[in-house]
């Protein structure tokens, strides 16, 4: 009533290594494929309409800054010029 069960074949075996094998690579390619689309959602945030605007902005205030300290130097030095 109680049979011995014969070992499976080798080609049995090897049909599943390769089935572990292939959701093995599977898995993998998926975790390559998830980071990737990490990588591209942080270049997509870096290309945002609204972040290039505000570093616009930050520049166009730093030039005006800038362009400020001069202007102040020269009319100091006019002022200069008128009191003589």
């Amino acid at each position: 009533w109680l049979k011995a069960q014969a070992p499976a074949p080798v080609n049995e075996v090897y049909a599943v290594i390769k089935g572990v094998m292939a959701m093995t690579q599977f898995r993998l390619l998926m975790l390559v494929v998830a980071v990737a689309m990490v990588f591209a959602t942080e270049e997509k945030q870096r290309d945002n309409p609204i972040r290039k605007v505000v570093t616009m902005l930050q520049k166009m205030q730093a030039t005006v800054e800038a362009e400020a300290k001069a202007e102040l130097a020269l009319f100091e030095k006019f002022m200069c010029y008128c009191k003589t």
